[in-house]
């Protein structure tokens, strides 16, 4: 069901969410934690959308004690001898962890919606 990097059990609004994205097809389920405070999954595209030159990174994090969460893309630029991740757009949502917002939204980032938003640190 997926890379788990902590022996410990997911819950089962968590592990929902984990069989929903490694359905999808460009996505690449990179790593899982959890724990009973907080979770981070890290996703990666297989191959880049098609507007951009190089494939992204998402991390969703988030707080079950806390219910928010947020999700993050980097740009995956490829170095000489290792990868240089860039922000391109971050989402933090507080007050709410319900799976299925946070399964649309990340939807809504993988499919483009962080090449119409610009980053507050732009263009530094």
């Amino acid at each position: 069901m997926g890379i788990f990097t902590r022996k410990q059990e997911v819950n089962s609004e968590l592990r929902n969410l984990i069989k929903k994205i490694e359905k999808w097809k460009n996505i690449s389920l990179e790593d899982v934690k959890d724990s009973d405070n907080v979770f981070k999954i890290t996703l990666r595209e297989k191959k880049p959308y098609p507007k951009r030159k190089y494939p992204r990174l998402f991390v969703l994090s988030g707080s079950h004690k806390k219910a928010n969460y947020s999700i993050t893309s980097f740009e995956i630029q490829n170095s000489r001898h290792t990868p240089e991740f860039s922000q391109i757009y971050k989402s933090k949502v507080e007050g709410n962890e319900d799976m299925k917002t946070i399964l649309t939204e990340l939807k809504e980032i993988i499919h483009g919606k962080d090449l119409f938003k610009v980053n507050p640190n732009f263009p530094f």
